[in-house]
């Protein structure tokens, strides 16, 4: 055994091996126990893995989860299979692997999760084989075990989205990039070989990228490692790999679909907008996108990651951001790529997949979203990072008791996840059917969804605020989504109106009004203007009913009065009630689900998701017996839901 290197490599063409600094009688602890987890190497991966497998199950959960996301890929999976339409939006390729499964069980909801724990299994077993004696063990075997006994990684092994399908599609990607590449470091490969194998590169990089659109992070992640490592021809072999198999995949995607259209086209310019929400406030600027990292570096690097690591606890409460522990986080991960450059490539790789991912991630996600989830992919590589770091740092000193400190962060970190999984595990226990667990609200919601689809032709289209989740507990029956109430250009609208100020009046309604105004405005009204937190409806001007509004003393505003609020409040928004209620004829909508969805799941405190109810209110103002309610699933004093059948023949 050679001393003073760390990877000893074999003759040409074989692969690195990992190999103690020194020999076996002058080892370190680290070393020693390097040596001892890699000789028992199959005994702690077999044993790992059916951790992972116990409590996966264990932590299995019969419902959908409540944003609708795992919902939508099973839908996007269904029409695939059964109608052969392109998954658009997000990443395609997991609702197309998913879809036989689709269409053998249909939207059974037991074997579609199956197949969640399934890619767990898998991540574990591919990390292992892309790991195994490329890493020390002590690193890989940390990792992994705090990776298998973690209830929010597991939480998404029985859930329908797309993390654990990611993680095995990643793990896929670092085993064949070492293998083919960093194994290969130093060998003359012959022009066959080198073709043959970037291709592969770019088919598993590929499938990355077509699980989920932060997937392309990766493709920085290759072209860095080649060019710090000065392999210039494989950056111009990789590049050019990726743009052939790419240009196949959008020709066949054209061909087959129609539709030439980069996948990431339509959500990457939602993700450009300042609010989701609002595309009216207009794009994000540089300033923004600074913003938008520093941010979401704060929520995710010093919030979830310790609550994904049980050092915090999770709370639906706004929990405090430590800007201290963000930088720490970057700080560590900055020594451990200094070290693995120099000592570990596989791991150097690992920490720019993981680096480039959150980063992109930060850069491009708007503040709002603040989802966990969207960092579990790669929290095992950014584990193994920091744990490297510690690792590596550790390993100068020649003292046991100095090295035999990397299992004090390892043991506290196991300890705090358990001390969270154990309790999840009771609470899942608990979980019988699909209803199991959930508020008032949120049952009536789906019971009412259900009713829909036991009850409606199908050729009726209810509109509801969750269409996946509906569709789901409906038994499949099509739902019409509102995510927003579609506020129009103020802008716009005020210089309409400056072309003739006599063209509009403005009646404010922000104090309250009788009987008699709101039949004499809202009847009329052509568009309500929300100013800070005053609402003023606009009407035509119209002698009469001016007089009408004066007779019941209301407060009537000209254009210049309405410009000066403008001017002086940046919080706007414009409804037209006609065109809110033409978005539900053109899409043949003839129902609307509505309900009293908690905006805290926590407290039952009267302030819940209105979505549906102000873009319903919008309509009623001037239309207010358009809607007649047919079914209601709850008690009035319950959080009940109700279905609202619409009465088109009304409408003039």
């Amino acid at each position: 055994m050679a001393k003073g290197r760390e990877i000893k490599r074999k003759e040409a063409g074989s692969k690195q091996v990992y190999k103690p600094a020194v020999l076996v009688s002058e080892a370190t602890f680290l070393i020693r126990t390097d040596n001892f987890l890699e000789q028992h190497s199959r005994l702690f991966f077999w044993l790992i893995f059916g951790i992972s497998l116990v409590l996966g199950i264990a932590l299995y959960d019969p419902r959908v989860s409540l944003t609708g996301d795992d919902s939508v890929y099973i839908l996007s999976a269904n029409d695939f299979i059964r109608h052969f339409q392109f998954p658009g939006f997000q990443g395609p390729l997991y609702p197309m692997v998913l879809s036989p499964l689709a269409l053998i069980f249909g939207i059974s909801l037991l074997p579609l999760k199956a197949f969640s724990l399934f890619c767990l299994q898998a991540f574990v077993g591919f990390t292992y084989l892309a790991f195994r004696r490329r890493i020390p063990a002590t690193l890989l075997f940390s990792v992994l075990l705090l990776t298998a006994v973690n209830s929010s990684v597991l939480y998404y092994a029985s859930q329908t989205y797309t993390e654990m399908f990611y993680m095995w599609v990643q793990s896929i990607c670092l085993l064949y990039f070492f293998r083919y590449f960093i194994d290969k470091e130093g060998v003359d490969a012959s022009l066959k070989f080198d073709i043959r194998r970037h291709l592969g590169l770019a088919l598993v990089v590929l499938s990355l990228t077509l699980s989920r659109s932060v997937g392309f992070s990766i493709i920085a992640s290759v072209v860095a490692y080649f060019l710090l490592n000065k392999q210039w021809k494989n950056v111009g072999f990789f590049l050019l790999s990726f743009g052939l198999l790419f240009g196949i995949y959008q020709v066949l995607k054209a061909a087959l679909w129609g539709s030439g259209d980069l996948q990431f086209s339509s959500q990457g310019s939602s993700l450009l907008l300042k609010n989701f929400y609002r595309p009216e406030l207009g794009h994000e600027d540089f300033g923004g996108f600074v913003d938008r990292l520093l941010v979401n570096s704060g929520h995710y690097l010093s919030r979830d990651l310790l609550v994904i690591v049980g050092l915090r606890n999770m709370s639906f409460e706004i929990m405090e951001i430590i800007p201290f522990v963000a930088i720490l986080v970057y700080l560590i991960s900055c020594v451990g790529l200094y070290f693995s450059f120099k000592r570990n490539r596989y791991i150097f790789f690992t920490g720019l997949v993981a680096g480039s991912f959150l980063l992109v991630t930060f850069i491009s996600l708007q503040t709002m979203w603040m989802q966990s989830r969207l960092i579990i992919p790669v929290f095992p590589l950014l584990l193994l990072i920091i744990l490297a770091a510690l690792y590596y740092t550790l390993l100068k000193s020649k003292s046991s008791l100095v090295q035999s400190l990397f299992f004090l962060p390892v043991l506290i970190m196991f300890f705090s996840t358990w001390s969270v999984s154990m309790p999840a595990i009771r609470d899942a226990r608990k979980l019988k059917n699909e209803y199991s667990g959930l508020n008032p609200d949120w049952q009536n919601y789906m019971k009412a969804s259900k009713w829909a689809g036991d009850n409606l032709l199908d050729s009726d289209l209810v509109a509801c605020r969750k269409s996946a989740i509906s569709t789901i507990y409906s038994g499949g029956k099509d739902f019409y989504a509102i995510y927003t109430v579609p506020s129009y250009s103020v802008p716009h609208f005020m210089e309409d109106w400056d072309e003739d100020k006599a063209k509009f009046l403005a009646v404010d309604v922000s104090m309250g009004f009788s009987n008699e105004l709101f039949v004499i405005s809202f009847q009329h009204s052509k568009a309500e203007l929300n100013v800070g937190n005053n609402a003023y409806i606009i009407l035509n001007t119209d002698p009469h009913l001016q007089e009408s509004l004066g007779e019941v003393q209301a407060t009537i505003l000209d254009y210049s009065e309405i410009s000066g609020l403008l001017a002086s409040s940046d919080n706007q928004a414009l409804f037209y009630p006609d065109s809110l209620l033409a978005n539900f004829k053109n899409a043949g909508v003839t129902h609307v689900l509505t309900a009293n969805i908690r905006a805290n799941q926590e407290e039952k405190n009267g302030q819940t998701v209105s979505t549906v109810e102000r873009y319903l209110h919008n309509i009623e103002l001037k239309y207010p017996s358009l809607f007649e309610v047919i079914h209601q699933s709850g008690r009035d004093d319950d959080e009940p839901a109700q279905i609202l059948r619409i009465r088109w023949e009304d409408v003039d």
